[in-house]
């Protein structure tokens, strides 16, 4: 792992940064548009969409391989590692989560499926899964729960460098262990042992493209190109699911994008327009506070009387966009550089 992969910047992973939060947004305009708009009840919704995830999930053992090989073998290593990882993924996440604990307060009457207790609401803060009003395992910002899984990952991530053994090596015994057991979950056990869905296997897929990447440069661009066509239809074919599957289903097809825009990145990195590079950048806000500007849509859309589902979706889609920039613009850069600062000068 030590000499895996060189520091380097993959424009082709930053615009599939901001695919993977597209397609959850596309997916939560729908749900809300069935819901509020054309009253058609909650959990209709594009479902394919959900795989955004399984390829966030993807990116981030991607990232973390790589991003930590100068660390590899330090001794404050885990200290670096933990604390980065604090910085990029606490202060903003914190932020969306009283938001929308505010806004439930003042608008209760618009707020959905909210749960309210202390218990539940620390549970949210600090990325413990806890079951919501529904009975639902999702905290009170529901795309929280994808936070619990990567706060996990970087957990086991950090012990595998305090004892300083290969990441890659330390995190496959560990969550393929872990992912054996969740194999015979049920919905009855614990909230916490969520944790141990198979799913988690799809960070140590990141890890493994990171090594690829380092084994084999010279990849053919016809390779590459089926990689992420086929990784494409298999992940967004319709009907195609089964949730005890999904790290098969989604995880696998995840895998085979990030590895195909990795390998493509020589002849592809380059052509990808700015834009969507700089989309990617801003893909963590919109993730987190999309789900705070939909219901608001909403609302708006409703009392203008915009009911066409079609119009209603592409208008929450394109808000949810220009809200993630302004956040990312105004709150994130700013927050995480002035925090990564102090972190330096401590």
């Amino acid at each position: 792992m030590h000499d895996m992969v060189k520091k380097e910047t993959f424009f082709g992973v930053q615009f599939l940064r901001f695919f993977a939060a597209l397609l959850v947004v596309i997916t939560h305009a729908t749900g809300m548009v069935a819901e509020r708009i054309l009253n058609l009840g909650s959990g209709q919704y594009w479902v394919p969409g959900l795989a955004g995830v399984d390829i966030f999930f993807v990116i981030s053992g991607f990232v973390m391989a790589v991003s930590t090989q100068g660390l590899l073998g330090k001794a404050d290593a885990w200290k670096v590692f933990l604390s980065r990882r604090i910085v990029r993924v606490v202060p903003l996440y914190w932020i969306a989560t009283s938001i929308k604990i505010a806004a439930v307060l003042a608008f209760a009457h618009y707020a959905l499926h909210a749960r309210m207790d202390i218990p539940y609401l620390l549970s949210s803060y600090f990325f413990i899964p806890a079951l919501n009003a529904d009975g639902e395992i999702l905290p009170i910002l529901t795309v929280g729960w994808t936070l619990s899984f990567e706060m996990f990952f970087y957990l086991v991530f950090t012990m595998a460098l305090g004892v300083k053994v290969s990441p890659l090596r330390f995190v496959a015994v560990v969550f393929i262990s872990l992912a054996m057991i969740g194999l015979f979950r049920e919905k009855d056990w614990h909230p916490l042992t969520v944790l141990v869905s198979p799913i988690i296997l799809e960070f140590l897929l990141g890890m493994i493209v990171a090594y690829l990447y380092g084994r084999f440069k010279d990849v053919p661009v016809w390779l590459s190109a089926t990689l992420i066509i086929s990784g494409l239809i298999l992940l967004l074919y319709p009907g195609v699911y089964y949730p005890k599957l999904r790290m098969i289903f989604w995880g696998v097809p995840a895998f085979m994008i990030v590895l195909g825009f990795v390998f493509a990145e020589k002849w592809l990195g380059a052509r990808i327009p700015k834009l969507f590079t700089e989309l990617g950048d801003s893909s963590y806000s919109l993730y987190l506070f999309h789900p705070l500007v939909l219901p608001i849509m909403g609302v708006l859309m409703l009392k203008l009387g915009l009911t066409h589902g079609g119009l209603a979706v592409v208008l929450a889609i394109l808000v949810s966009l220009c809200v993630g920039e302004v956040m990312y613009r105004l709150l994130e850069r700013p927050l995480t550089n002035y925090l990564n600062a102090r972190l330096k000068a401590s």
